[in-house]
């Protein structure tokens, strides 16, 4: 597309709109537009969703039957799906072209059709990519399920049956169901034992792939009042292995909820560090130190003083806090942080 002679090139591409900051291709397509001797006239199309002549239209081409059949459930067709051609491609999958009726074939049964036809490994890979609840790398999933080797055909083959769909960004390629429907339908069809199996499977995974230990932690933020020396130290997975660990109703839940909440507070994330502090605060060792729960009760106020909240529940978590602080510098944070939430 360079150079004295390039060629008269028309290029249609697709993409979905929660793709847009994060898709490398799309952030080079975007550099090549604006560099270079002459612009690339680039244009976008907002594809909007199905009208009902559209709907017909598909409908008719997908399934060969004759139009005025299609036709008698056009309201329908319209009503059930929202002009979303996915959801109308799994409805009219119960279309019955010789008698014009239309059955509703549940979406697991749709799903459990196309895994017939993949892979034994598809089922179990299906399963930790709805578990993982965002993106995961293809990586990870196949750790989650065994595998010792890349699983990229399986999910290649799981992509074209419209079960899942791959991302590119800046940190690779990743794995996320198809459709949210997806997830949901697969999360519905797991037991709690097997949800909790695979949670917790995730959250090894991802503690060992950040060479990150649960104990080793519990030990740090065990000898200091200070959350700062610790949390901002941490990358982003600390959110996903709190989430992981919580939902296997792992003890090393507590760990990971409180850091999270100690690193969102850094980063004025204060409703998400409020919610994973009170969550850690819950889940609180027997045995927990007096600098731990000094860190706790310490950032519940600093995130109620934030927000602007309670400020009579922002002065009570500075009270629980200086009553374990154990050194002149903690009490006078504390005392510091009640006068503020005073000031409110």
């Amino acid at each position: 597309l360079t150079g004295d002679d390039p060629p008269a090139v028309l290029f249609l591409g697709s993409y979905r709109s929660d793709e847009a900051n994060e898709s490398s291709y799309l952030q080079t397509w975007d550099r090549l537009t604006v560099q270079g001797s002459r612009r690339l006239e680039s244009r976008r199309v907002q594809v909007d969703p199905l009208t009902r002549e559209q709907c017909i239209e598909l409908a008719e081409i997908r399934t060969g039957a004759d139009r005025n059949l299609i036709q008698q459930h056009a309201e329908e067709l319209l009503a059930e799906t929202g002009g979303n051609p996915y959801f109308l491609e799994q409805l009219i999958e119960g279309f019955d072209p010789t008698t014009g009726s239309l059955r509703h074939v549940p979406l697991d049964e749709v799903i459990a059709g196309r895994l017939a036809k993949l892979p034994a490994t598809a089922a179990k890979m299906l399963d930790v990519v709805a578990v993982a609840g965002q993106p995961i790398a293809i990586e990870e999933a196949s750790h989650v399920i065994g595998s010792i080797n890349s699983d990229l055909p399986t999910i290649t083959h799981m992509r074209s049956e419209r079960l899942v769909r791959l991302l590119s960004g800046g940190e690779g390629t990743t794995v996320d169901t198809y459709h949210d429907k997806i997830r949901e339908t697969v999360l519905e069809s797991l037991s709690e034992f097997n949800r909790r199996s695979l949670h917790l499977s995730l959250a090894e995974t991802i503690q060992q792939r950040e060479g990150l230990d649960a104990e080793a932690l519990l030990k740090s933020i065990s000898a200091s009042p200070r959350p700062n020396e610790s949390a901002g130290l941490l990358g982003k997975r600390v959110f996903d292995l709190a989430h992981h660990f919580l939902k296997a109703d792992d003890s090393r839940a507590f760990v990971y909820q409180m850091l999270s909440g100690e690193q969102a507070l850094l980063a004025y994330a204060f409703e998400e560090s409020l919610v994973f502090l009170r969550t850690a605060l819950n889940l609180v060792p027997a045995d927990a130190s007096n600098h731990v729960l000094y860190r706790l009760w310490h950032g519940i106020g600093q995130a109620l003083v934030a927000q602007h909240a309670d400020f009579e529940e922002a002065v009570a978590a500075f009270e629980k806090a200086i009553g374990f602080a154990e050194d002149d510098f903690a009490r006078a944070d504390g005392f510091t942080g009640m006068a503020r939430a005073c000031a409110q």
